[in-house]
Parts: C-alpha cells; structure tokens; sequence
C-alpha cells in the first residue's frame, strides 16, 4: 500500500496543480491550464480563508460514537466550538493546552493524558487526534503515542496529520482525514460485497437522506460515510462493488486510494443538483450497475413530479451572483436558469485537474464569465456584487454574513438540501421566497450604518491583492 506509506498525502498544489487564488475569465483560466502555463497566485491580504485542521474536523464530525482530541494550544479548539453546534453538541472533544513549556520540551505526556481521560470518560469506538501547527513545527512524535495508546485502550487511536501552513488549498485536509481513516481503520484486504461506497464529507443529512431514498428506489444498497457514518461503515468500505463521489474534488482521493488499495472501481457522475443533473447522476449509476431500465423508470416518475413543482417558483428576470464548490456549478446555474435568474458571475473556493471538465462545460455557456477563486474573501465578493449588478446572492461560503450587512438578499445554502429532485424543490422555493419577500434586505440596507468596505475598495480592480507568486 505505496499510497499509505507516508504520514499524510502529498498537498494539492503538487499532486493535482491546485490553485486558491484567481480573478478573470473562465476562457482564460483555462488556456492557462491547457497551455501548460498555469500561474500559482497568492492573495498579499486574505479574508475569512479556512486552513487544511478546518477541513479535516470537518470529516470527521458527523462519525457517530468518536472522540476529536485537538493536539495544540487552547486556542485552536475553538473551531470545534462552530462544528458542535451544527451537530447538536454530538462529538466529545478535548484540546490538549500546549503551553510554551510543552513546545519546547515536547507534549507527549500531556497528549497521553488527555486521551486516557476522555477514554475514561465517553468510552468511544475511535480517538481521532488532530495535530496543529504548533506540533508539526515541533515535530512531536504523535504516532508512538497513538500505537502505544491503542494496544493499551484497545481502540484505534487515529493520528491526523494537520498543520495549517503546508497547503493553501483548505481542502487538503479532507485528504489528510481519509488518508489516516483508510491507513488506520480499514483492513489490509476485504472480500466484496454486493454494495456501493457513497463518499460524502460534507454534505448535510437532507441530503444524504435523499441520495439514499433514490439509490433504494433502483435497488441499491448503499454505504454512505464518512458523513453521518458510523466505525462499521468505515470499516467495511474496502468490501464494495463500487465507489460513487458526491463531489469529484473533494472525495477523489478516498475513491483512488481505495481503488488502490482494494481495486474498487469507481463510478462516474455528475453531482445530482438540479432535475437534469439528477436525472443524468442516476442514469450514469443505472448504466454502471445493469439497472438502467429501472433507471429510466425512476427518472421519468420523479422528474414529472419536479419539473411541475419547480413551475410554481419561476421569478421574473433577476441577476445572481454564485459561490459554489465547482461540482456544483454547472447544475446550479442550469436550476437558476430554470427558474429565470441569469448568473452574472461565479465563485469557488479551488480549482484542480480534477475539475477542468467543470470549468470546459461552464466555457461552453458563457466564456466570458466572470470566475473568482478563493475561500471567503467577502471584500472581493463585494467589490464584483457592486460592479456586476448583481440582485441577489446564492452562496454556501462563510462570506454570506459580509453580504448581508450589505444589504444583498443573500440565499445561504449550506444548511439546506440541494441534491436530488427533493433537493431542487426546496432550493427553488427558498430562492422564490427570497427574491418575493425582500423586506428584510430592503429594511437593512435603508437604515443608517457605516459601511462595510470603504468607497475606495469597491473602485478598485477586483484582483487587486492577487499576484503572481514568486519562487
């Protein structure tokens, strides 16, 4: 298992040409790639950007029945704060305080500490430990601690290598995350089983449920993790027929680590946003597996009983701004359109190899459409939303609360299903209630408050803090 062999997996930026940072057009974007021309820009002032520790606790989260222990000062802990209250409190965590004694003589006493502690404490089927920046400096050695530690407790304790400064590309933790889930929770080999991996990392429970409902409905068993996952569905991962990403870039390395490992073949979809978009996501599945009879079948019901329900929230013309992950792109915008909104411009946090066939169908539509890139960085997302004409803003980032305060009606998504038919039909009625009943946005932005960003900013070129990085 070459792939394992190392602590963590190789960053981004060098496995997959990985970028963060980028204002232009989508044609010109892409003959950067196409050109073997790629240029790695960096922002010289960034706002709101999340590092690779945020990502990789955002993987194991929603695992039923573990314990997060984060290896670093007080102050790193305070993330998991924003994850337990999206969980309900659920996951037991602890944060070990290393103090400046601790980085300068080592940590591993205290680490030891804390995880019998919480063992103690919640019993629970896995320890996750999340290194920080602190101790990657320091170079503790987490991994005699954790084997140690789990020949003593008898449960896998799970070192994840997270530093927060090697990678730019936040999402690389999502890579360290599953790389240690793989090396350390799944078996060397597994017989297969008739069954399929769904690969979901962050996806809300809706969703889940609602790929899960569709996938029972053509007669497939489904093993969805690591969301909302629990030890056993991890474990039994290396057992199926097949694996199928919900989102390409984020989970493109689970679903080539395990077909390294266990040669499990993947199957090839789109995501299922959107009625079109869900209708093709079940037909590619149906054409893999043999079932495409009961796939055209399944189709033509629920997409009936969508494209009718989607009637009932067609708007009149309005502008959209979009903040994305690029997966979602294409079939966002085609559900917008659906619903007569023109998309006047698009952000997504990165972009690789890996999705340049998002970014070539995104050409095809319009190829001088406006594409940042980059997590947050709600001062850019303003600067284009004034100068765009843009009415109304669709995003999933945590730039929305920056919008707000600017009086945009803002349509935040990242607590809301938009995957499959259910999912287009509670988007499209939360879009329709939005852009009918603007009296909150309307009320916000007549009263009196100082501005947000200075004049002086939104005159400026958008690109302004994106240069060429310099080696």
């Amino acid at each position: 298992m070459a792939v394992l062999r190392g602590k963590a997996p190789i960053i981004r930026e060098k496995r997959l040409s990985a970028i963060g940072a980028y204002y232009g057009t989508v044609e010109a974007l892409l003959r950067e790639f196409y050109d073997g021309n790629l240029k790695q820009r960096i922002r010289t002032f960034s706002q709101e950007t999340n590092s690779d520790i945020l990502y990789a606790l955002q993987a194991i989260n929603s695992i039923e029945n573990v314990v997060i222990i984060i290896h670093g000062p007080r102050g790193c802990g305070i993330i998991q704060n924003h994850y337990n209250n999206r969980n309900s409190l659920a996951t037991q965590w602890a944060v070990t305080n290393i103090d400046e004694e601790d980085s300068i003589l080592g940590s591993d006493v205290k680490l030891r500490k804390t995880v019998k502690s919480i063992y103690t404490e919640n019993q629970p089927e896995i320890i996750f430990i999340l290194t920080t920046s602190v101790v990657a400096i320091n170079n503790d050695d987490v991994a005699s601690v954790a084997q140690d530690l789990t020949d003593e407790l008898g449960i896998p304790i799970v070192p994840i290598y997270t530093d927060g400064f090697k990678s730019k590309i936040g999402i690389t933790g999502y890579d360290t995350a599953i790389h240690s889930i793989v090396k350390h929770l799944l078996p060397n080999r597994a017989e297969k089983e008739n069954f399929i991996n769904v690969i979901s990392l962050n996806e809300n429970k809706e969703g889940i449920e609602e790929l899960k409902r569709l996938l029972e409905a053509l007669g497939v068993e489904a093993n969805v993790f690591p969301g909302f996952s629990k030890y056993q569905d991890l474990a039994k991962a290396g057992s199926a027929a097949f694996n199928l990403v919900v989102k390409k870039g984020e989970g493109d390395y689970f679903a080539k680590v395990l077909k390294e490992v266990y040669q499990t073949p993947e199957i090839e979809a789109n995501a299922p946003v959107g009625v079109k978009a869900t209708g093709k996501w079940l037909a590619q599945i149906g054409k893999q597996l043999g079932r495409e009879q009961q796939a055209k079948e399944l189709i033509e019901k629920e997409s009936q009983h969508a494209v009718k329900a989607l009637e009932r929230y067609k708007v009149d013309r309005i502008k959209v701004y979009l903040s994305c992950e690029p997966e979602y792109a294409n079939s966002l915008i085609g559900l917008l359109e659906e619903l007569n909104a023109e998309v006047v411009g698009i952000k997504v946090p990165y972009l690789d190899i890996t999705l340049l066939d998002q970014m070539e169908k995104l050409y095809r539509k319009n190829p001088e459409l406006s594409l940042l890139i980059g997590e947050g960085q709600p001062y850019e997302q303003i600067n284009i939303l004034r100068k765009s004409g843009a009415e109304v803003y669709v995003g999933n980032d945590q730039a929305v609360g920056s919008i707000a305060l600017e009086g945009i009606p803002v349509l935040d998504i990242r607590d809301i299903n938009i995957l499959g038919y259910k999912g287009s039909i509670s988007f499209a009625e939360k879009f329709y209630r939005l852009v009918k009943y603007r009296g909150f946005s309307e009320n916000f932005n007549a009263a009196p408050k100082p501005p947000v960003y200075q004049t002086g900013w939104l005159k400026k070129n958008t690109n302004w803090y994106i240069k060429q990085e310099v080696k």
